[in-house]
C-alpha cells in the first residue's frame, strides 16, 4: 500500500500544485534542465512528502520500541 501510494502525485500533478515546465532549448533562473519538458513540485507535493517522511519515522521508531520493550 505505501509503495502504491508514491505514484499518487504522477497520476494527478493538478491536484499537488506541480507545475509543467517545457520551455524547451531555453534556460531559465529556476531550472537547469533545457531540453527536457518535466515537472516542478508544488506547495501540496512537498506536504505530502514530509507527511509521507514523517509516517516511515514514526513507523521506525514504533518497531525500534517494540524490538526493545520484547528484549526486557
Amino acid at each position: 500500500m505505501a509503495i502504491n501510494s508514491t505514484f499518487i502525485p504522477e497520476l494527478i500533478p493538478d491536484f499537488f500544485g506541480d507545475y509543467q515546465c517545457s520551455i524547451i532549448g531555453v534556460q531559465h533562473a529556476f531550472c537547469d534542465k533545457q531540453y527536457v519538458t518535466h515537472y516542478h513540485w508544488g506547495y501540496r507535493h512537498w506536504l505530502y512528502f514530509f507527511m509521507c517522511l514523517s509516517l516511515f519515522v514514526i513507523q521506525i521508531v514504533s518497531i525500534i520500541n517494540y524490538i526493545n520493550k520484547e528484549e526486557e
